[in-house]
C-alpha cells in the first residue's frame, strides 16, 4: 500500500469581517504539475445550513484532494442560528468565499468555473425531495377533492403554493400538505382527534404546524366545551413537545435578529384577498356550517398576520406562520359561482389571477434571473 503524501499545514484565511467568514486552504505538496498552477475546488459543507455543523465535516475530503494534487478551499459561512445567517447571508457568504479563491495564491491556483463537488451520496437529495413532494402532493389532492371545483383549486395552488412553497420550503411544504389533508378530513368528519393526529405528524416535519390546531379547535361545535378543553390541552402538549425547547432560539434568530423575509408582505396579502372575500360573502359560498367556521377562523388569522407583519420586528417569523393560511386561497377562489356574478366570468378571473401571479413570480422576482428553466422570453434578461 502506497504511503500517504506529506502535506503542508492548511492555512486559515479570511474572506470577510465575521469570525465565520473564513476558509482553510489545503495545498498539495511540491510544485504544481499543470501550467504552473494547482487545480482547485471549493468545498461547501452541509449540515442543514445550521449552526452546529462546520467545515471540519469536509476536512478529510480536503486532505484527500490535496494528496491527489488538487488544492481544496474548505470554506465556512454564517449559518442559521447566527446573526446574519440564513437567507440571504448564508448564500452570500458561500458566493463571496467562492469568488475569493481566485486571489488566494496568485497564479498557483487554477479554478475552472465549471468545477463543482457535491459530497452527498448519489440520489440522496433526489429521493428525499421526491418523498417530500409525494406527501405534499397527496395532501394537496385530498384537499382539492373536498372543494367545489377541484381543478380550479389546483390552478390557484400552482403559482405560489406549489412552485414557491413546495419547491422551496421542503419540510414546511410537507407540513402544509399534511395540514391540508387534515382539513379535508375534518370538514368531512368533524373529528378533532383525527385532525390533531395530522398536526402531530406535520409538526415532526416543521414545528410551526402546531399553530393550525387552535385555529381549527375554535371552529369545533361537536361537544364544543369538552372539545375546546381537549384541544387546549393538546395544543399545550404539542407546544411542550415540539416548540418549548426551541422558543428561545427562535426568538433570538428571528425576532431579536429582525430576520426579514423578502416578499413577505405580498405573500400575506395573497391570503388576505380571499379572506376578505370570504368574510364579505361567507353565507353565499355554499359551505356547511362546520366548513364556514373553519374558513372564518383562517380568514381572521390572515388579517391578524397582516397586522403582525406591521408590528413584529421579524417579517420572516410572521411569514412562516402565515403560510398555514394559504389553503384559504384555494378554498375560496375555487367557488367562482358564489363569489362572482357568473360562473364563466368567475373562472376567467381566477385563472387570469393565477396566471398573473405565476408570470410575475417567474419573471420579476428578485432571483428570477437564475431560474433558467422558468424564464419567460422576451421579458427575462
Amino acid at each position: 500500500m502506497a504511503a500517504r503524501r506529506r502535506l503542508p499545514p492548511a492555512r486559515q484565511i479570511g474572506y470577510g469581517d465575521h469570525a465565520d467568514q473564513v476558509g482553510n486552504l489545503h495545498l498539495p505538496d511540491g510544485e504544481p504539475a499543470v501550467d504552473g498552477a494547482w487545480p482547485a475546488v471549493v468545498l461547501i459543507h452541509g449540515g442543514f445550513w445550521r449552526y452546529g455543523w462546520d467545515r471540519t465535516l469536509m476536512t478529510p475530503l480536503a486532505r484527500d484532494l490535496a494528496e491527489r494534487g488538487i488544492a481544496a478551499w474548505n470554506i465556512e459561512y454564517r449559518r442559521v442560528g447566527q446573526e446574519g445567517g440564513g437567507w440571504p447571508g448564508t448564500l452570500g457568504d458561500a458566493a463571496a468565499a467562492s469568488d475569493a479563491v481566485v486571489g488566494l495564491e496568485g497564479e498557483q491556483l487554477h479554478t475552472p468555473r465549471d468545477l463543482a463537488y457535491n459530497p452527498r451520496r448519489p440520489g440522496e437529495l433526489w429521493v428525499v425531495n421526491l418523498l417530500c413532494g409525494a406527501i405534499f402532493t397527496w395532501g394537496l389532492m385530498r384537499f382539492a377533492e373536498a372543494q367545489q371545483r377541484p381543478w380550479l383549486a389546483i390552478v390557484v395552488a400552482i403559482p405560489y403554493l406549489v412552485i414557491v412553497v413546495a419547491m422551496g420550503y421542503t419540510r414546511q411544504a410537507v407540513a402544509i400538505g399534511l395540514i391540508m389533508a387534515g382539513l379535508a378530513n375534518y370538514t368531512r368528519t368533524g373529528s378533532m382527534l383525527r385532525f390533531a393526529i395530522y398536526v402531530a405528524v406535520a409538526a415532526t416535519f416543521h414545528k410551526t404546524a402546531v399553530v393550525a390546531l387552535p385555529l381549527i379547535a375554535l371552529a369545533n361545535e361537536r361537544g364544543r366545551f369538552a372539545g375546546l378543553l381537549i384541544a387546549v390541552a393538546a395544543t399545550y402538549l404539542f407546544y411542550q413537545f415540539f416548540l418549548s425547547a426551541s422558543v428561545g432560539r427562535l426568538v433570538t434568530n428571528y425576532i431579536d435578529a429582525r430576520y426579514a423575509a423578502e416578499g413577505a408582505g405580498i405573500r400575506v396579502a395573497m391570503s388576505v384577498l380571499p379572506a376578505g372575500l370570504f368574510l364579505l360573502r361567507s353565507r353565499s359560498l355554499g359551505y356547511t356550517e362546520q366548513e364556514r367556521r373553519v374558513w372564518r377562523n383562517l380568514s381572521i388569522a390572515a388579517f391578524v398576520f397582516l397586522f403582525l407583519l406591521i408590528v413584529v420586528r421579524s417579517s420572516a417569523a410572521v411569514d412562516r406562520l402565515a403560510l398555514y393560511t394559504i389553503p384559504l386561497q384555494a378554498a375560496v377562489l375555487s367557488r367562482p359561482r358564489s363569489v362572482f356574478a357568473s360562473e364563466g366570468f368567475g373562472r376567467f378571473l381566477v385563472i387570469a389571477y393565477a396566471a398573473v401571479v405565476q408570470f410575475t413570480w417567474l419573471t420579476y422576482a428578485h432571483h428570477s434571473r437564475f431560474w433558467v428553466p422558468y424564464q419567460v422570453w422576451p421579458f427575462a434578461s
